[in-house]
């Protein structure tokens, strides 16, 4: 079974959600590949946030909040969040004011709305958007595991 890295890591992934963990040895030998190739996988699908290596082998990621932290999931799905970014662009009018929360799809339309309209009135996406684009901020707390600025003061102004 001669497989691509992308189907070997693909594979993994598979085992991964079907059982909940993978061993290196068994995927070696299921994947007719040295398990040096397998620990590589392993640190590259755990670089991606999409498990965590443990003695031996992976296991399914633990997330605090449910969620990867902000800096894995930007390259989670990245082509998907682009192309979701760049078809949201297409909807915005000129003249619109848009309100926009933390989240790494919503980063990815900043960058689309930066290069494609102008003159907003207001930006609440205060992820990483400053250096894409110019914001104005509404007081509130900046929380620094995703960039997200929470508080009554931030949802009074969008009311």
């Amino acid at each position: 079974m001669q497989l691509l890295a992308e189907e070997r890591r693909s594979f993994i992934l598979d085992q991964l959600h079907a059982h909940g963990k993978v061993r290196v040895t068994l995927l070696a030998e299921q994947l007719q590949v040295s398990q040096e190739t397998v620990r590589r996988d392993l640190f590259l699908l755990e670089e991606e946030g999409k498990l965590k290596r443990v003695y031996g082998g992976g296991v399914k990621p633990q997330y605090e909040g449910g969620e990867p932290p902000y800096q894995q999931r930007t390259v989670m799905n990245f082509e998907a969040k682009q192309a979701i970014g760049m078809k949201a662009v297409e909807l915005v009018q000129d003249g619109s004011t848009i309100y926009m929360d933390t989240g790494t799809t919503i980063y990815e339309m900043a960058k689309a709305l930066k290069g494609k309209k102008e003159d907003y009135s207001h930006y609440k996406f205060l992820n990483r958007c400053h250096s894409v684009m110019r914001f104005v901020c509404q007081g509130s707390i900046k929380r620094p595991c995703d960039f997200a600025w929470r508080g009554n003061l931030s949802l009074s102004a969008v009311r």
